[in-house]
């Protein structure tokens, strides 16, 4: 069996060393976006395994309208795995439609999967940036950069104190760093400043726009601008 997505949100290890937690800051960009594939995956797999026959679990499905697109897709595929048969997604989507309005009039469902995906990578981020420690944090290395999105997550939870100005103080840097970026890449393209230009242009405005929207989802990167040649 090849092994699971890697979570570098996991970062206490089995043995809840810091040597684990400090490891997780070598990996450039965004650890939470890094991490979402393996939570994602985690908490479909416990869906198909215990929500089709756990009365609260189905509750909030009903309560909710429903999952999502994305998630529909993936708790089917799962069942699939696991069951060879779809019976658990089939009767839980039936009863989803019987009780929905009209297509017209109904409102985006509140996805139970999306709401536990989020605070599940929350609290995991936290627990890494408490095991690393304010001193490490000051002095990650430039490459690994946090996104404005989950940083600003992080303000849903109750943080100590030198946490939540480190937050604050990351999140400014981001947009600085990001408006730098952008400002580089386009005088660079002009001719009297393209001597500036030192081939590095590109991806780091891709990296810039992703520490501030996120990890693009299709993983475009700067291989697909003629002009970073």
């Amino acid at each position: 069996m090849s092994p699971g997505p890697v979570d570098p949100l996991d970062s206490l290890g089995p043995l809840g060393s810091e040597a684990a937690a400090a490891a997780a800051l070598e990996l450039p960009g965004c650890p939470v976006c890094h991490a979402l594939p393996a939570i994602e995956a985690e908490l479909v797999g416990w869906f198909a395994q215990q929500a089709f026959s756990d009365p609260d679990s189905r509750g909030r499905v009903l309560a909710g309208g429903g999952l999502c697109a994305r998630h529909w897709w993936l708790v089917a595929a799962e069942d699939r795995r696991r069951s060879r048969g779809m019976l658990g997604t089939a009767e839980l989507f039936a009863d989803v439609l019987a009780r929905s309005a009209p297509a017209d009039a109904a409102p985006p469902p509140r996805c139970p999967l999306c709401a536990d995906l989020q605070a599940s990578a929350r609290h995991r981020f936290y627990l890494l940036l408490d095991a690393v420690g304010r001193p490490a944090l000051e002095h990650a290395p430039p490459g690994w950069r946090p996104c404005l999105p989950h940083l600003r997550g992080l303000r849903e939870l109750r943080l100590e104190r030198w946490l939540e100005r480190w937050a604050r103080e990351r999140e400014q840097r981001t947009i600085e760093e990001a408006v730098a970026a952008a400002r580089r890449y386009v005088r660079t393209r002009q001719q009297r400043y393209h001597q500036e230009a030192i081939g590095a242009e590109t991806q780091d405005l891709l990296d810039a726009i992703a520490a501030v929207l996120g990890a693009d989802p299709h993983g475009r990167n700067g291989d697909t601008d003629p002009a970073s040649v």
